[in-house]
């Protein structure tokens, strides 16, 4: 996409195509064009017509749907449980798909790659398509770890059966799910994380960091104003007639008024809890010497 041109989308599937642009830059217009009706099982006669005509529209509607869920993908916290954390359906336990599971995000990125076709996607063309997100040989993504996966995603939700058939389908709430999941970790956790820990040092959008640089900060200097600062609780000055008072009193006897207060404490408690024996009350606080201030 370049300035001061009409942007345009072209989706192809062998020789049949849709074409989506701005028509004389005020609406969008969805085209999509079949060249060979056999792909769609169908010949080319013209009581075909409408069939063909039903799959075009189906395509152009699809299109629009998955178009207009990628820029609103929101999920509704009970859909985000029901997809992480594990389930039992018709009797099966099935394991949570984790957010924070590479191998999940990679499942969901091969999903977005799935919304537009016309019949689905087999276990083999996933599995394909899986080994190249992760990194790893075809041949070290078997087949039953494919069906496995394939398994989570349909009890979860995200994915269907076609009837009939070994193909599967991404649904609506598929779509949504696949979406949101891979923006949040491709455009806020991946490049957020990477600012945190120091990535991309002489980039010059580092909002998180510069903010959790001037965070840092604020909490250091306030941790340094509250050890170097003077209590804020009210200080006894000179003329204060209770600092006087105690300056008079010998630290003993001082010691002896805090050890009355902690027995006094002590034995009322006792009493609380329904204890009746003096002696348990003598024992609690003997180990307290009791001075009498003289």
């Amino acid at each position: 996409m370049s300035s001061h041109k009409v942007p345009s989308l072209h989706v192809g599937y062998k020789p049949s195509k849709i074409k989506q642009y701005f028509k004389e830059d005020h609406a969008l217009r969805t085209e999509t064009t079949i060249n060979n009706t056999y792909d769609f099982g169908l010949d080319c006669r013209l009581e075909n017509l409408p069939d063909l005509r039903a799959i075009g529209f189906a395509a152009n509607c699809h299109l629009l749907e998955v178009e207009t869920i990628s820029q609103d993908c929101s999920l509704a916290e009970g859909v985000f449980e029901q997809i992480t954390r594990p389930r039992v359906v018709d009797g099966k336990r099935v394991s949570g798909l984790r957010f924070d599971d590479h191998q999940v995000i990679g499942l969901l990125q091969t999903l977005c790659g799935f919304l537009l076709l016309p019949n689905g996607f087999s276990n083999a063309s996933m599995r394909q398509w899986m080994a190249q997100i992760l990194g790893i040989p075809v041949d070290q993504y078997s087949s039953g770890r494919m069906t496995y996966d394939l398994r989570r995603l349909r009890l979860h939700g995200p994915i269907e059966r076609i009837p009939h058939t070994h193909r599967y389908r991404v649904t609506e709430m598929g779509t949504r799910v696949a979406f949101f999941f891979t923006k949040i970790h491709s455009r806020i956790f991946r490049p957020s994380l990477s600012e945190l820990w120091g990535g991309c040092p002489k980039s010059p959008n580092r909002a998180i960091a510069n903010a959790m640089n001037k965070l840092d900060q604020a909490i250091g200097a306030l941790f340094q104003q509250a050890k170097l600062a003077p209590c804020e609780t009210r200080s006894i000055c000179k003329d204060d007639s209770e600092s006087k008072l105690l300056k008079h009193i010998p630290e003993c006897h001082l010691k002896a008024i805090f050890e009355i207060i902690w027995s006094k404490t002590i034995i009322l408690r006792t009493n609380v809890l329904g204890t009746n024996s003096s002696h348990k009350s003598s024992n609690a606080t003997g180990s307290l010497p009791i001075h009498t201030i003289g």
